[in-house]
């Protein structure tokens, strides 16, 4: 049965997981909610289920269009359908209306509720699994809920079965099998079909008739009142001892969840009804979701259909929002006093001793703002900046009203001592008030929430180049003393490694020293041959064109049969997926990552070389978003170049600020040196 209007809410559009997707125009069975890809990749085809629960495989060009975007919610990063690439919003508000239909048993419709709100229907069990709850002062989370279920068998008996999450006490199940979200749905329902039993000789079938929450358990995490977990309450509770409320992402309406409608239950609360009366169970058909943007520039998308949007998985730290507190990105010598010059012997403050070359008071004097708009074309951000005062923070009296759209970017319009929110309401600042509003190049702003990244403590020894020395006369592979900072320094195995294994080892060194490129420069040590240090350039074209990348590494005992170990310097920094700020370097051929055939080390046939261009080559790219695993599907599609693109720029920039990064946090260069480099 198709509800009158729901053909015209049908639109084509790229593919997400959640989309409400319709392949026929004539049944609740030809629409459904997209689960994923399937693994078919000569095939672009989807994983879909339907009204009923089953799962059904559609290809791309079977699907006719999209019903609505359920996973869209408030806080979201999204781009616009009609312009990929250009600039993201964030969603303020959704507004989502139901269809809603009684299904018999050969799911046939025999009653329709159009345009439902959702606060007019309640789910067969109000807690899932993930939902936060409250007791008294202590806060916990759901982790499992059982049911009494109530089942009429159709040899005329009637039991009530207890039924968990975890599994049926009395071997309760439905009758075929069904897909069900549990942060929001049970696969128990009046209505529904179930069997108990083992074989045929034992084996009962019967319908629900009720279904009732009879016991929660809950995993605490905390008290208001700071008591230690020995004080927390029981694991197992009632569920009319709690508050509670919905947490998971997903906890939004789709396409074949069950659910009571109110006016069913209000209109009998004052009638005189038999025990056993239940409500109808009614399944949505149907959700159709309208949202409110704000976008960078400032202005606000009403009502618009939620497949107008698409969400955008990956966020530049360059793309700012309205509303966002930022700091200046440009500050002077004395923002941030050192405790030490260079040589650690002049100390510029005696109060507190503190780490050669790190901040000795982080008393930052850069100017801290709120995001008015941002032009993404010209990379020109407008901020309202907050005066500064004789006190280091400043106070703002917010408004306790309820705001129904829990809008993240409320504060919209800052004009003098007064911050205006989206509702029209005007907040008084108490303290400092924004100052001026200027225009900012991007670069020029931090987001306020990004971290102080801890700088690694290792020194790279290397031969400053003076000016007379002339580069192309490097040696590219050179046989020196062992330096003190090597990661693998202290890590020697028991044991000489036998002329086999010199062997091998000056076999890897003949080859270094005739085909390395010239971008990759080694050493080995004359008295530890298991460790090598390499340094290379970042190939042109790629992010991190003529960045410096320091590597560790260590030959084994086991060495071919087993691949060299590597680590690589990244002085805290993550610079690409597969470089770690840990040092791990994933690549199949160290076996730190999948790999089949010439991807994995094969003894007597990968070499060091192998390693070393495989890292420039492989990770170092010109498209390292696609290093990421869980990206890779997204090639060649329109969403992985809007993706691709500002990720490589944030690589390229860090790439580009590394070295005087290094050196102002090392106290070998001043931050205002550091930023004249950086411009």
């Amino acid at each position: 049965m198709a509800v009158a209007g729901e053909e015209a809410g049908l639109t084509n559009r790229h593919l997400y997981t959640l989309d409400l997707v319709g392949f026929g125009r004539r049944t609740l069975l030809d629409r459904g909610v997209v689960l994923s890809l399937t693994e078919d990749v000569d095939e672009d085809a989807y994983n879909i289920i339907c009204v009923d629960g089953s799962r059904v495989t559609k290809k791309a060009s079977e699907i006719l269009g999209i019903f609505d975007r359920t996973f869209v919610h408030v806080g979201q990063i999204v781009g616009s359908v009609s312009d990929y690439g250009g600039q993201i919003g964030v969603v303020t508000g959704v507004t989502t209306k139901l269809n809603v239909v009684q299904l018999n048993e050969r799911l046939v419709a025999t009653k329709a509720v159009v345009g439902v709100s959702p606060a007019a229907l309640r789910r067969v069990r109000a807690l899932s699994l993930g939902d936060y709850v409250v007791s008294g002062q202590w806060l916990g989370r759901v982790a499992d809920v059982s049911l009494d279920v109530e089942v009429s068998f159709d040899d005329g008996a009637v039991m009530i079965c207890r039924v968990a999450d975890t599994g049926s006490e009395d071997e309760l199940r439905p009758d075929k099998p069904r897909v069900v979200f549990p942060e929001t749905n049970t696969g128990f329902y009046p209505g529904r079909r179930v069997l108990t039993g083992g074989d045929s000789s034992d084996r009962k079938e019967g319908k629900v008739t009720k279904v009732e929450m009879a016991d929660v358990l809950v995993y605490w995490i905390a008290s208001a009142a700071g008591h230690g977990m020995e004080l927390a309450p029981p694991a197992n509770q009632n569920p009319g001892n709690l508050t509670f409320f919905c947490s998971a992402p997903r906890c939004v309406w789709s396409l074949g969840d069950r659910c009571f409608l109110d006016t069913d239950i209000n209109n009998l609360q004052n009638e005189q009804r038999s025990p056993a009366w239940t409500p109808a169970t009614m399944t949505v058909s149907l959700t159709t979701s309208s949202v409110e943007v704000l976008w960078q520039d400032g202005k606000r998308q009403n009502m618009a259909h939620s497949s107008a949007v698409y969400p955008v998985l990956f966020r530049s730290e360059l793309d700012f929002l309205p509303g966002q507190y930022v700091v200046d990105n440009s500050p002077d010598d004395d923002n941030i006093i050192y405790a030490a010059a260079v040589d650690g012997t002049e100390e510029e403050e005696e109060e507190e001793e503190y780490a050669v070359g790190t901040p000795a008071c982080r008393r930052s004097k850069r100017r801290v703002g709120v995001v008015r708009s941002l032009n993404s074309k010209e990379q020109i951000v407008e901020v309202s900046w907050f005066k500064a005062g004789s006190e280091s923070s400043w106070e703002v009296e917010c408004d306790d009203t309820d705001n129904d759209q829990n809008d993240p970017a409320d504060a919209t319009n800052v004009q003098g001592n007064m911050i205006q929110g989206s509702d029209g309401s005007m907040n008084e600042l108490d303290g400092p008030v924004c100052g001026n509003t200027t225009e900012t190049r991007i670069g020029e702003i931090l987001d306020d929430n990004s971290d102080d990244v801890s700088v690694d403590d290792v020194v790279i020894n290397t031969t400053y180049a003076t000016g007379e020395d002339d580069p192309s006369k490097w040696s590219h592979f050179d046989v020196v003393n062992s330096p003190q900072d090597h990661h693998y320094l202290d890590t020697i195995e028991q044991g000489g490694g036998g002329k086999s294994w010199v062997k091998a080892v000056q076999t890897e060194w003949k080859i270094l020293m005739n085909d390395l490129p010239d971008t990759i420069y080694v050493c080995a040590f004359e008295d530890r041959m298991d460790l090598l240090r390499a340094v290379m350039l970042g190939a042109s074209g790629t992010p991190y064109q003529d960045g410096l990348f320091f590597f560790d590494l260590q030959l084994p005992l086991s060495y071919p049969t087993m691949p060299p170990q590597a680590y690589y310097h990244s002085f805290g920094l993550r610079l690409n997926p597969n470089l770690y700020e840990s040092g791990t370097v994933c690549l199949s051929l160290l076996g730190t990552f999948g790999g089949e055939g010439t991807e994995v080390w094969l003894p007597g046939t990968s070499s060091l070389l192998q390693v070393l261009v495989s890292i420039q080559g492989l990770v170092l790219n010109d498209q390292p978003y696609y290093n990421e695993p869980v990206y890779e599907t997204f090639v060649g599609t329109l969403v992985g170049q809007r993706n691709a693109l500002p990720y490589g720029e944030n690589a390229y920039l860090l790439n580009l600020r590394t070295p005087s990064w290094i050196l102002v946090r090392r106290g070998v260069m001043t931050s205002s040196s550091a930023s004249l480099v950086n411009m």
